[in-house]
């Protein structure tokens, strides 16, 4: 963030999948420009989110999250660039 000059930091969240929903949900209530999102939850996160991306749909996960100016959430999926 800094070598950018963003205002932010990562916060580690252990989510269990069956609390995948509500984690994702709550991120607009509690402040969150997003998540990025690790294995086994890439998958499931799709059928939460308001929208997919192309990219996402194509890989078939997604690895963040952001949340819109109007609280929806919009997955994608950046893996591939490495």
């Amino acid at each position: 963030f800094g070598q950018h000059g963003l205002a932010g930091s990562y916060v580690p969240l252990a989510v269990p999948p069956e609390r995948l929903e509500a984690a994702l949900r709550a991120l607009p209530a509690l402040n969150f420009a997003g998540c990025n999102l690790t294995i086994p939850l890439k998958q499931d996160a799709m059928k939460i989110v308001d929208e997919v991306d192309i990219t996402a749909r194509k890989i078939g996960a997604m690895s963040c999250v952001v949340v819109r100016p109007d609280g929806s959430l919009k997955g994608s999926n950046n893996d591939w660039y490495g």
